[in-house]
């Protein structure tokens, strides 16, 4: 087998649930709740549109957003192994 024995982790995690945003000055913050996986410890993808913006293994992130603009964002699990749930709820941020 090419490459070596395949990963016993291939599931991927459960997809981050109840995704909030909230706005305060020039700053976003997202709250979710967390995923679970069967093998592996979960990191968690914050994607602006299609962009990844940052990860993070907490269930919160904050960032800048710029004045006169808005934006949508989703979050997605992905475990050590690699292997990417499926995108929460989108939460559509106007500042």
């Amino acid at each position: 087998l090419k490459g070596g024995a395949p990963s016993s982790d291939y599931l991927p995690p459960s997809t981050p649930a109840s995704l909030t945003g909230s706005i305060a000055g020039s700053t976003v913050t997202l709250r979710w709740q967390p995923s679970t996986d069967n093998a592996s410890a979960i990191s968690y993808r914050v994607y602006r549109g299609s962009s990844l913006v940052a990860t993070t293994t907490a269930t919160t992130w904050s960032g800048s957003v710029v004045t006169g603009t808005t934006s949508t964002y989703t979050v997605r699990a992905i475990d050590a192994a690699g292997n990417l749930g499926n995108a929460s709820n989108a939460v559509t941020i106007s500042l």
